[in-house]
């Protein structure tokens, strides 16, 4: 590469240029590993993330993808999830009332503490308080 007949500057720089091209190579390799090492890591949590959807929410292989590709945001997926939720609840209850036989009660939902502190506490009757009592003994 060098040549005898160079002058020691144009060596130099000769040089000077191989070393920084082998430096660029090693900085962009590290940098593809870098990449591919990342891509497998994502593809290691999408897989668990299917599996855990697939075991939480009842859903097939197929649904989980559809719902990961079609909403990568967690807003959307959230919306969407909390929708299969209140499916599997309608299932469950009319899987209950199939069981029963009889009547059309509806199968216990348990709801969130959220709407249980709104309901409203039922009166209680007259029959019990002292004014009641004095009422019927007179």
């Amino acid at each position: 590469m060098v040549c005898e007949n160079m002058t020691s500057a144009s060596a130099i720089d000769m040089l000077r240029h191989r070393l920084l091209q082998v430096a660029a190579e090693r900085k962009q390799k590290a940098a593809d590993r870098q990449q591919e090492r990342e891509a497998l890591e994502a593809k290691q949590a999408e897989k668990r993330n299917r599996k855990s959807f697939m075991q939480r929410f009842g859903m097939t292989r197929k649904e989980v993808r559809k719902l990961m590709v079609w909403t990568p945001q967690r807003s959307g997926r959230q919306n969407l999830l909390e929708g299969r939720v209140m499916e599997l609840r309608k299932q469950k209850q009319q899987q209950a009332q199939k069981g029963k036989g009889k009547g059309n009660a509806p199968a216990h939902i348990p709801t969130s503490s959220s709407q249980k502190q709104h309901a409203r506490q039922k009166a209680r009757a007259k029959k019990y308080g002292t004014k009641a009592r004095k009422a019927t003994e007179a």
